[in-house]
């Protein structure tokens, strides 16, 4: 077992942990160290370049030291749970202890939008040219099965998108219940979900494509 205090993560973070983070198996690195490895990742995830979701993200100055993380995270219920930077602030690129929250892996892939192949149509719908008369599918993903649920044929992409907008705001409502019943439930992760539905629902009401939850 060693240490690598004062190594650089990602050419960006300090690790200025004064205990053992890691331990060799062989010929691989394990890390021994649950807030190490969450900030680490965060870390890789936003610098590394491998991952291009996550370009024009950035970590705040304060995380940028270990120990400072570290301190945040162990007043979080963290067990088991995915480290989200946008459901308590929608559209939110910064991690920081303002924008951050640990979350359900149910929770932090309910709010990213998949888009149809071609990119032409809004979230939700998709353009079929064997139904004539009314060729805007729309499609939304169950919550409770994590599979696409059919919601209708329509004449026009902006009443599939509508029909989207509902049953998205259905399932995000049916999952703060769900949510609600766990015991890393936060009353802050809950009512950023809430806003969201009620977002939704006003886009549908005025017309409005939604292009981010």
């Amino acid at each position: 077992m060693y240490k690598k205090k004062g190594a650089r993560v990602a050419g960006v973070g300090v690790n200025d942990a004064d205990y053992v983070i890691v331990k060799r198996e062989g010929k691989k690195e394990v890390w021994i160290c649950p807030f190490y490895a969450a900030w680490r990742n965060m870390l890789n995830r936003v610098y590394s370049g491998r991952y291009k979701n996550y370009l024009d993200c950035s970590v705040c100055d304060e995380w940028l030291l270990f120990s400072n993380f570290k301190s945040w995270m162990e007043v979080q219920n963290h067990q088991g749970l995915h480290l989200d930077k946008d459901i308590k602030i929608q559209g939110s690129k910064t991690y920081s202890p303002q924008t951050c929250a640990f979350v359900p892996a149910r929770l932090n892939s309910l709010l990213s939008l998949s888009s149809n192949s071609k990119g032409e149509e809004p979230v939700g719908v998709c353009f079929r040219k064997d139904m004539a008369s009314r060729p805007y599918q729309s499609y939304c993903n169950s919550f409770e099965t994590d599979k696409r649920t059919h919601l209708g044929y329509f004449q026009t992409a902006e009443e599939a998108h509508k029909e989207w907008q509902i049953s998205k705001a259905d399932q995000i409502l049916k999952a703060v219940f769900w949510y609600e019943q766990q015991g890393c439930y936060t009353c802050s992760v809950a009512e950023a979900l809430r806003g969201r539905v009620v977002k939704l629902i006003q886009q549908s009401l005025r017309g409005e494509e939604t292009t981010e939850i």
